[in-house]
């Protein structure tokens, strides 16, 4: 399913949401000083698939950004590459066609995620480590 979005509630969406391309950029259609939606607000449209919140309001806000937080830190993704709570903020009127998860589901979600992954991975680990051994 593809991912929709909509910026029209969001207050401020031409400065929020929009800078200027600062070069062309053929492939993609884009010449310099288009319009083109800002690193930010990209960001914020694929986050709520992530954070299982596709309406971002006053109310969703707090939960967004914990989720969002909780989210990063689960996938070790550095503090200083995080959204901010002011970028969440300034988002607020953010839609997209993601379905509200509700915070159980979302937890399961990701800590079965990270889980399985890290399963997946201290098994290579083991099995690398034993092929070390019989190969020496």
């Amino acid at each position: 399913m593809a991912l929709h979005f909509n910026f029209t509630k969001i207050a401020n969406k031409d400065s929020v949401c929009f800078i200027k391309a600062t070069e062309d950029s053929p492939m993609d259609g884009i010449k310099k000083g288009d319009d083109i939606i800002s690193p930010a607000t990209n960001a914020m449209i694929w986050m709520t698939m992530f954070v299982g919140i596709g309406q971002l309001t006053e109310k969703t806000a707090p939960e967004f950004y914990a989720r969002m937080v909780m989210s990063d830190k689960l996938n070790d993704i550095p503090a200083k590459q995080r959204l901010s709570w002011e970028d969440v903020q300034r988002h607020i009127g953010l839609s997209t066609n993601v379905t509200y998860e509700t915070a159980a589901k979302w937890a399961k979600r990701c800590v079965l995620a990270r889980l399985t992954d890290d399963a997946k991975r201290y098994t290579k680990l083991v099995q690398e480590k034993a092929e070390g051994a019989v190969n020496a």
